[in-house]
């Protein structure tokens, strides 16, 4: 497609759009500013009641309900903006429309491992899969800044990159 037409303007300046706004997440997170802002707003309100409840997965876990697991991390996934961009690039790829339904299928099937694994894994080991996802779910906790940072800043870098080359 020609980099002058409306549908590539519009691809490129929302890539740039996008990307920058995940940069600025990354900025962000990285400079502790939700933190300080959290900390300003936490002296006009009372604190929550529901700090010392245990994590959210390991509720749904608690419940040992294998279905409730699985929407659960279905709902956690869609729709990102990483998935809506993800099928604009598919659907922009001009294939057939057998490799579109293919890569659509492998997308989705990577997109949700982090609910497909643990739903086989409660199938097969319910009581091994509950230590290995609380285990998961504290470390996630751990470094959940530092991952939301770089998950960030790479889609951020890989957006502006790409919304640059596509305006040339």
């Amino acid at each position: 497609m020609p980099a002058h037409s409306s549908q590539s303007a519009t691809n490129w300046v929302a890539d740039l759009v996008v990307g920058g706004l995940a940069l600025l997440v990354a900025v962000a997170l990285s400079t502790r500013a939700d933190v300080r802002l959290k900390a300003r707003r936490a002296g006009r309100r009372p604190p929550p009641a529901h700090e010392d409840r245990e994590p959210w997965s390991q509720r749904i876990l608690a419940r040992g309900s294998v279905p409730l697991v699985f929407v659960a991390g279905v709902l956690i996934n869609v729709p990102g903006a990483a998935y809506l961009i993800a099928l604009k690039d598919i659907a922009a790829g001009d294939h057939s429309a057998d490799v579109v339904v293919s890569q659509v299928v492998l997308f989705n099937l990577i997109m949700f491992l982090l609910a497909e694994i643990p739903l086989v894994g409660l199938l097969v080991a319910p009581e091994r899969t509950g230590g290995l996802v609380a285990r998961l779910d504290a470390w996630v906790s751990a470094n959940s800044r530092q991952i939301a940072v770089v998950v960030s800043g790479a889609i951020g870098v890989f957006l502006v990159a790409r919304g640059i080359v596509h305006a040339a």
